[in-house]
């Protein structure tokens, strides 16, 4: 069963991996492991790392969220 989990992963993949700004990627938490039980309610844990100059267009702002669908909650660190 596809979760609305995946669709988002292939959207984040494919728009923050074009993206110059994004060094790197990475999953973590239930959704990185292919034995965790995934449900609705399940979130995505992603560490972005970005170039230093670009962190303003990341943080502390969610505007780049928008086009991956409604953010339910958030923390940014």
């Amino acid at each position: 069963m596809k979760l609305w989990q995946d669709s988002v992963l292939d959207d984040l993949e494919s728009n923050l991996a074009s993206n110059e700004d994004v060094l790197g990627l990475l999953l973590f938490g239930s959704c990185s492991r292919a034995e965790a039980a995934r449900d609705e309610w399940s979130d995505i844990d992603l560490l972005i790392v970005l170039k230093n100059d670009a962190l303003d267009r990341f943080f502390p702002t969610t505007a780049w969220t928008a086009p991956f669908g409604r953010l339910y909650t958030f923390t940014q660190s």
